[in-house]
């Protein structure tokens, strides 16, 4: 009996791995003294994305831990003082983002093969940006929360293939400018993103 529990449990768990597309959403930094935009860093071609995670399946509700990497590059940015923008040549301004999440999902199950679902997670980002013409390279952390709406197919035992959207909210950070000089910056929208992937889920 204790071995057939042990079975049953396994056949639960279940590994993902996904790949898509993420906006890495611009953000406006404020000088914290005078609580002013001073620069607003852009991030104008969009990133990828690859997730992995391990889950427990419950029944309609789902467990999760996971860990997300977004890739993407830091274009330009525009200085509000004298409106001038800079542009970063391509061999600089490279980011890469690691998220480390918590997610719990609802399954909408019926008997058929498909099932809409929608996830709940939070955890925490590590960013690190290249450096930038006036602008050092940095390496920020930040708390995170996701949301993410999915559909996903069964298409045969034990194996999935679903598509999901998904939406990550970091709060803000502060930083200096890496120059020497007294001031304290804010990013407050901190590194927001959103995107969609697809992915592969099997039973283990």
């Amino acid at each position: 009996e204790k071995v057939e529990n042990i079975e049953k449990s396994r056949k639960n768990l279940y590994l993902n791995v996904a790949f898509g597309y993420s906006n890495l959403e611009n953000y406006d930094v404020y000088n914290t003294s005078t609580n002013k935009a001073i620069w607003d860093d852009r991030y104008t071609e969009l990133g990828h994305t690859i997730e992995i995670g391990l889950g427990y399946d419950f029944g309609k509700i789902r467990t999760e831990i996971s860990y997300a990497r977004e890739n993407g590059r830091f274009d330009e940015y525009l200085t509000y003082f004298d409106n001038s923008i800079t542009k970063i040549g391509n061999e600089r301004g490279k980011l890469h983002k690691d998220f480390y999440i918590i997610n719990i999902y609802y399954d909408f199950r019926s008997k058929k093969q498909f099932t809409p679902y929608i996830g709940l997670g939070t955890g925490f980002v590590n960013s690190v940006q290249d450096s930038a013409p006036f602008i050092p390279e940095y390496v920020r952390q930040a708390f995170v929360s996701q949301l993410k709406v999915g559909l996903s197919y069964e298409f045969s035992n034990k194996n999935l293939i679903y598509i999901e959207a998904f939406k990550r909210d970091a709060k803000s950070h502060t930083t200096n400018d890496g120059l020497g000089t007294p001031h304290i910056y804010e990013a407050k929208n901190g590194f927001d993103s959103s995107g969609i992937q697809i992915g592969f889920r099997k039973i283990i």
